[in-house]
């Protein structure tokens, strides 16, 4: 009979050397990540009649860590009716296999589609379906 040790977020059988530490992190990563996008998602869903403005990545990206989900943040500038505005969006992932793809896309100096609250311009929410979604000619008719 395999000899069982369990300690906390960690069981283990000696012959099967079962680890439930990887599963235990899946798992809360799982739960931070749908916690962090369900808390994301009204402000996404609610911009969709907002104005879409060009907006320019100022500082390197930052990937945070912690507990939970890996995250990315990203710090950006734009420009409404002549009046520079700065926002800062963070995107979370479940795993570290997309987060260097999502760090090179959105490099210090990337051009980027915002969508800012017409009452209040200050208020922006950077949004996965409109990038790309613009040519360039048309990034560079946006709200300026």
């Amino acid at each position: 009979m395999p000899v069982v040790s369990a300690g906390f977020g960690r069981l283990r059988i000696a012959t099967g050397r079962v680890h439930m530490d990887a599963l235990f992190e899946y798992l809360l990563n799982a739960i931070v990540y749908a916690l962090r996008v369900i808390i994301h998602w009204p402000k996404v869903v609610g911009s969709g009649p907002w104005l879409l403005a060009n907006a320019t990545v100022t500082a390197p990206p930052t990937s945070l860590a912690g507990i939970g989900c890996p995250r990315v943040e990203i710090v950006y500038s734009y420009r409404v009716k002549g009046e520079l505005y700065t926002g800062l969006h963070e995107e979370p992932f479940l795993s570290t296999d997309s987060l260097a793809d999502y760090i090179e896309r959105f490099g210090e100096g990337r051009r980027i589609v915002v969508r800012v609250k017409p009452c209040s311009p200050e208020v922006s929410v950077v949004c996965e379906a409109d990038q790309g979604a613009l040519s360039q000619s048309q990034l560079e008719q946006l709200t300026s």
